[in-house]
């Protein structure tokens, strides 16, 4: 916030900037035929914003840009719409330090903060255009603009209009560009001498296209110092402005090229960076989430070696659902200077780092020139200066040097971008991958040169030889995760090539060096493996790292080697292995050689390291040291490789080194590697030891006896533990394990979908848990628990994906079941293979480490929006085939059960409408607790007992915990209680609705802004002596039960006040509650939904 200096008169001040508006209002006036009615409402406004104003004042504002507004807008949003930018505006105003213009400009400490309320109003002309069709007088007007007209004012001598084509572009570009920045440029905003003069050439020649003549030593740490802060400012824009992005993406879907394609993408063409902020800042507000692709056009052909798509994470979703946009630059220099903006933008308005990554392996190979510009992306971020690269330069990464000289270093996350302003081709340099050993290296050149003796492999092919045999000269490959990610990428994204055949035995040379493969490695496998690594988006090293890690702990009889691709031998021999995870200080550990030194340092010979702060031991079963705030998603497959590298090569213990400076927060390390890796024992030095350090965890067949529990893996997996606590809800429960007994008899024919909603800690996740124990005691049979936010993410992530690959295949083929889809493509393939749905399932269950037998009941605890964060964007069916694939092979009904605060993206997901075979679904939806639930919950609750000083975030935290009632209603009473008590005196008040609703409002709203107590100090003395002596009474009377049957009897006669007491009393017991039972009593007593509530 900025704050004035001194004071001045704020009305020479609007009145100027009025006049140099008023020409543009005129234009607009004539052209629209402003209302009087609009005029006498905005001053009817203006009135009440700014009481006490001189007429000069208002008659300013109304003859200003807002008033474009009011003929596009309806009055209720108008008046939401110009208040904030008239607040907004005049705010600003007041802030000035001077009243000459040119020198408050200049001291204003971002002076570029200044056309935030400009283009918030250009924008929110801009919002309503859709009323307009392309004959409108918008688009005269516009055209008009353009040529010099009165529509808009004579640009300056600085002003250079852009030459794009603007065939392919909306009004709303061509009115930023033709409005916004003269309307700037003529009131004063930007001048000569005004050190972000360049921002705006930035912005009028899109994505700040840079000359090489102009990036020079000397230019270059000014332009980025510029970059950053025009995306800070941008920002702020995006913030105000209201721009109508659905409208933008209707707009070219209607226009042949950019209409969706099969797989739901639009495509935007972009021209310059304010576009794409506007863009992408209104996708993440009003779709929540929404795939984003950048693709880089290279003289008129895409760049087939750079795609990058990442998923806005959080926000909420529209009714309309989201739109995939793909945005791409129109020159290959444009995207330079933006990508890094964008990465700070959405930094400092997400908060949400790799919200934006430019790939761009084919001109990484390039010669590096003196007049390219290199921008490090780290993470997701802007970690250097804009400067042209010199041999030996060193360039300052904050909080890091990196050496950009002959003998850089990079590691996993560092993207290069370079951008080339030559035509002509660069010369090539010698691609070498240090991290690779001379017979590694000719063992690699001998697998490619048997593929590359005609000269016809496709160019997916050669970029793919790049990416393998190495990076540019001096650069240190630590890892090969992102080769095989890169690959993993370009066979999913280079589509049909010349001699597909061929790329897949490159691949499969690939696999069997880097990830360690047997030569029993078939074509037929791995073509299979192509497939999926198609459909589900995964790497061929994630597949192999889950297959062969805690995946597969589900298998009691251990992985099928006849069907699976094994890495070694032992693998059938030992069967499914857990594993114990031994935990070690760093500082104690002796069997790392330099162990004290730290990521950035020279590592021994044998060791490798990856980003974040992590360091793997390759040749020996030891070797993790741990940072745990470094764990990002992305190298969760780094973990759970090394994990199974360890898990298959050695006995089955391994020990994770942690940094002193988080053992003392060594609880948090092992949640946080049950999370990641999925082990079964994670054990600490000084702890009772697990069982048999090195042995495999003793499993029993599981059987359909009812008395005993399920074995170990398949009691993990359904996340039911004897600790979890239940109050309440026995009707739901009762009816959720009726109807999985009623699918899972024999002569069932139908499957079932219930969504479980309810409001949040309402209860939804403790009823799952109790129903999930009670169908796996009762029925036999496992129990597939799946809640977000915990371990079990390898199999969901997967399988939601795979059930995406499997229906949209079977829409392609025209078959309605997976099965079909395989027969199909028989054609060439091994019969014995693909003929046998039985082996082919159980290849997919090992490669997603589902259990087996087939599950019959399915709990998904918030699931589906877990999914939508995770990218999974998730197609119509895409949960029914999953359980549908889930119940196979014996073709078992199935019940799933969807529990989630709403309902409807469950429905969506599950398509029940769609489907051939009529399942039924129903709507389960939990209320509050009934008053002996209630007596049991507050008896039983985890949480903590509400203090004597009751605060209001505890009352309201029970009011969740318990639906919704009582406690909350009692803040509230006490609440209305002291407003209303001046003024009691001897007569009689009543509590009506009304009054209520404005208790509950003004208690929120007190505690949220931080006004007035935040404890409640309204004592049991306060109350009448009428609501005491009956509250004593109820107590008395609940605290002294004969026995618990007796206790039920009366729970169920008396009244909430009994219900709460008696629980309490259970609880706590002695005289600790009164306060409590005696703070809620006077809601039970008396409910504030009838028509009057007397309280004395």
């Amino acid at each position: 916030m900025l704050h004035a200096t001194t004071e001045f008169d704020a009305t020479a001040w609007i009145e100027e900037a009025a006049r140099a508006v008023a020409g543009l209002d005129a234009a607009v006036a004539r052209r629209y035929e402003l209302s009087r009615s609009h005029y006498d409402y905005a001053a009817q406004r203006l009135a009440e914003i700014f009481p006490g104003r001189p007429e000069a004042f208002q008659a300013a504002w109304l003859h200003g840009v807002p008033l474009q507004a009011a003929d596009l807008l309806p009055d209720h949003v108008f008046a939401h719409e110009a208040r904030a930018i008239l607040l907004d505006w005049a705010a600003l105003r007041q802030l000035a330090p001077a009243p000459d213009l040119r020198e408050a400009r200049t001291t204003l400490a971002n002076p570029l903060l200044q056309l935030s309320s400009e283009i918030a109003i250009a924008l929110l002309i801009t919002e309503q255009t859709h009323h307009l069709d392309s004959d409108s007088a918008l688009t005269n007007w516009l055209t008009n603009a353009e040529s010099g007209g009165r529509g808009v004012l004579p640009p300056t001598p600085s002003h250079r209009p852009i030459q794009p084509d603007w065939a392919g572009t909306s009004d709303h570009l061509r009115l930023i560009q033709f409005v916004l920045i003269p309307l700037a440029e003529h009131t004063g905003l930007w001048g000569e001498r005004n050190r972000l003069d360049s921002c705006l050439e930035l912005i009028r020649e899109p994505a700040g296209m840079l000359r090489t003549a102009e990036l020079t030593r000397s230019r270059a740490p000014q332009l980025a110092g510029l970059a950053d802060e025009l995306a800070g400012s941008i920002r702020d824009v995006g913030v105000r402005a209201r721009f109508d992005f659905h409208h933008l993406a209707s707009i070219h879907r209607n226009r042949g090229p950019n209409t969706p394609d099969r797989f739901g993408w639009v495509t935007i063409t972009v021209s310059d960076a304010l576009h794409a902020f506007l863009m992408l800042g209104e996708l993440h507000e009003r779709y929540g989430y929404a795939g984003v692709g950048f693709q880089d056009f290279s003289k008129g052909r895409p760049n087939t070696g750079y795609r990058a798509v990442h998923t806005l994470l959080t926000g909420p979703r529209s009714a309309e659902g989201p739109v995939a946009v793909r945005l791409i630059w129109e020159e290959p220099a444009k995207g330079l200077l933006c990508a890094g903006a964008l990465d700070q933008f959405s930094a400092r308005r997400f908060d949400t780092p790799g919200f934006v990554r430019i790939w761009t392996p084919e001109r990484a190979v390039h010669q590096l020139r003196t007049e390219d510009a290199i921008v490090l992306v780290y993470a997701g971020r802007v970690h250097s200066e804009l400067v042209p690269y010199t041999t030996g330069a060193r360039v300052t990464r904050r909080g890091n040097a990196l050496d950009l000289g002959p003998t850089a270093r990079l590691e996993q996350d560092d993207v290069v971008a370079i951008t080339h302003n030559r035509p002509e081709p660069a010369e090539r340099v010698e691609l070498r991958a240090l991290g690779l050993s001379e017979s590694a290296r000719k063992r690699l050149e001998a697998a490619y040169s048997k593929h590359d003796s005609d000269r016809a492999l496709s160019r997916g092919s050669v970029e793919l030889q790049r990416l393998v045999a190495g990076r540019p000269a001096g650069v240190t490959v630590r890892t090969y995760s992102e080769v095989l990610g890169q690959i993993a990428m370009l066979v999913r994204t280079k589509g049909p090539v010349a001699k597909p055949h061929r790329d897949r035995r490159l691949l499969i040379e690939i696999g069997r060096y880097h990830l360690g493969l047997e030569s029993t490695v078939t074509e037929e496998h791995w073509d299979f493996v192509c497939q999926l690594v198609d459909g589900i988006a995964v790497s061929p090293s994630e597949i192999h790292g889950a297959r062969q890690g805690p995946c597969s702990r589900c298998f009691p009889g251990g992985v099928p080697s006849s069907v699976l691709v094994r890495s070694e031998p032992v693998w059938a021999e030992r069967g499914a292995r857990t594993g114990t995870l031994i935990l070690h200080r760093l500082d104690t550990a002796t069997a790392l050689p330099a162990c004290g030194e730290r990521p950035g340092q020279p590592m021994p010979a044998d060791y490798v390291l990856i980003p974040g702060a992590f360091v793997l031991q390759t040749t020996v079963r030891t070797g993790l040291i741990l940072d745990v705030s470094q764990v990002f998603r992305s190298l969760a497959v780094e973990i759970r490789r090394f994990v199974a590298t360890c898990m298959s090569t050695t006995t089955g213990v391994f020990r994770i080194d942690v940094d002193p400076v988080l053992w003392r927060d060594v609880q948090a390390v092992r949640t946080l590697l049950l999370a990641v890796i999925g082990v079964v024992q994670v054990w600490v030095p000084g702890e009772d030891p697990p069982h048999q350090l090195g042995q495999a965890l003793p499993r029993r067949p599981v059987s359909s006896d009812t008395d005993g529990p399920l074995p170990a893996p398949w009691r993990r997996n359904s996340a039911v533990t004897e600790m979890d606590m239940f109050y309440g809800r026995e009707g739901e429960l009762a009816d959720l394990v009726r109807r999985a007994k009623a699918v899972a008899r024999p002569d069932a024919v139908a499957g079932a979908y219930i969504a479980l909603a309810g409001p949040y800690k309402s209860g939804k996740t403790s009823l799952s848990h109790a129903a999930a124990r009670q169908c796996e005691l009762s029925l036999g049979r496992p129990v597939l628990f799946a809640k977000s936010y915990c371990e079990e993410r390898n199999w969901t992530q997967i399988a939601v994906d795979l059930a995406g690959f499997l229906v949209k295949r079977a829409m392609d083929r025209g078959h309605p079941h997976w099965t079909g889809i395989l027969r199909a493509e028989k054609k060439n393939r091994s019969q014995s293979f693909w003929t046998q749905p039985e082996a082919l399932e159980a290849t997919i269950r090992t490669l997603l480490g589902l259990p087996n037998p087939p599950v019959v009941v399915i709990f998904l605890d918030e699931l589906v929006g877990w999914c939508m964060e995770q990218e999974l964007r998730g197609n119509d069916g895409d949960l029914a085939r999953l359980r549908e694939f889930l119940t196979m092979p014996h073709r078992v009904p199935g019940l799933m059960i969807l529990s989630g605060v709403a309902a409807e993206p469950c429905w969506r997901l599950s398509s029940v409408s769609r489907m051939a075979v009529r399942d039924q679904a129903e709507l389960v939806k939990l209320g509050p607790f009934r008053q002996d639930e209630l007596a049991d919950f507050v008896a039983g609750s985890r949480s903590s007992p509400v203090p004597i000083e009751a605060t209001v975030e505890a009352l309201r935290e029970l009011e969740l915990d318990t639906g919704g009632e009582p406690f909350l209603a009692s803040a509230v009473c006490c609440t209305w209680w002291k407003m209303e008590c001046p003024t009691i005196g001897t007569k009689t008040i009543t509590l009506t609705p009304d009054k209520y609703a404005a208790a509950r409002r003004k208690l929120l709203d007190d505690t949220i802004q931080g006004r007035g107590d935040s404890e409640i100090p309204w004592r049991f003395s306060r109350l009448p002596s009428e609501v005491r002596a009956r509250v004593d009474l109820a107590v008395k009377q609940a605290g002294q039960p004969d026995s618990s049957e007796d206790l039920r009897i009366r729970l169920d006669r008396a009244d909430g006040a009994t219900a709460i007491a008696a629980g309490l009393v259970r609880r706590v017991g002695g005289d600790e509650y009164a306060f409590i039972a005696r703070l809620t009593a006077d809601f039970f007593l008396h409910k504030p939904d009838t028509a009057s509530w007397p309280c004395t």
